[in-house]
């Protein structure tokens, strides 16, 4: 069985030492690889998979395609307009990004957020307004840098019923539950968080957080995000439900974190 990621970059991926990780727990000798795949190559890339292709991860830029080319969506895609878990014979498309925001504040004991903040606008902020509102978040703190692209998120909010209140970077979060912050890398500006329960910290290719100075007991890895979106995904790749246990997950997701170093 064939399996892999696709998005451009690629090499960054951790996904590959997840899913070996996790296939070779349950005994399955199926491979998962890297492919470097952009917008212009994706339709070709995807006619492509014959035999014994049985799905793909997808990454950026290429969530947004991924769901237009399905044939069938779960909630999570339909909502956020983008799908990272494709079934390639189905064209079932899933995004199990909203699963592991909300499996990463469950980590640290946080199940509920009345009220919440999200930092960035693109695709995974679509998704962190799905985890929250299903956290039972009603009222959203929004930054981002630019301000007019916000609003398929704020037909999302208003979709979902959700009171959404968006500032620029530099405008402060306070007064908030649970905050994901969705920056990559090479932002410049993050704004100030006043006393989070907990915040999540999507960017785990930094290899450390920016908000750790202070509030570093109370910030969520990236990584833990990651983990329990591709343990989601194995469910669907094995199964066909992210929502239906594998056989000794126990032992399947201690070697996924593992693979990433998180114990």
């Amino acid at each position: 069985m064939k399996l892999g990621v696709i998005g451009s970059p690629i090499d960054h991926s951790k996904s590959p030492v997840m899913h070996h990780a996790a296939y070779r727990a349950l005994g399955l000798r199926w491979s998962y690889e890297p492919h470097e795949v952009t917008t212009e190559s994706f339709e070709r890339f995807m006619s492509g998979l014959r035999g014994q292709w049985r799905g793909v991860s997808v990454t950026a830029p290429l969530k947004e395609q991924a769901r237009a080319w399905a044939r069938e969506l779960d909630e999570n895609a339909r909502l956020t307009g983008a799908a990272n878990t494709v079934l390639v014979q189905s064209r079932r498309a899933f995004n199990t990004d909203v699963t592991g925001i909300v499996a990463a504040f469950r980590l640290v004991g946080l199940t509920e957020s009345r009220t919440a903040g999200i930092v960035g606008g693109g695709a995974t902020a679509m998704s962190a307004l799905v985890a929250l509102h299903r956290m039972g978040a009603t009222g959203v703190e929004v930054r981002a840098r630019n301000l007019e692209k916000l609003e398929p998120m704020t037909r999302l909010a208003h979709e979902l019923g959700v009171a959404l209140r968006p500032g620029n970077l530099d405008t402060p979060i306070g007064g908030v539950d649970a905050v994901v912050s969705t920056l990559p890398a090479g932002a410049r500006v993050i704004p100030q968080i006043s006393d989070p329960a907990a915040i999540l910290d999507a960017d785990y290719a930094r290899g450390y957080s920016r908000y750790e100075l202070d509030h570093e007991d109370r910030v969520i890895s990236g990584l833990e995000m990651l983990a329990a979106q591709a343990l989601a995904q194995v469910r669907i790749f094995v199964g066909g439900d992210p929502e239906r246990a594998l056989p000794n997950e126990g032992v399947v997701w201690r070697a996924m974190r593992s693979a990433v170093g998180v114990e």
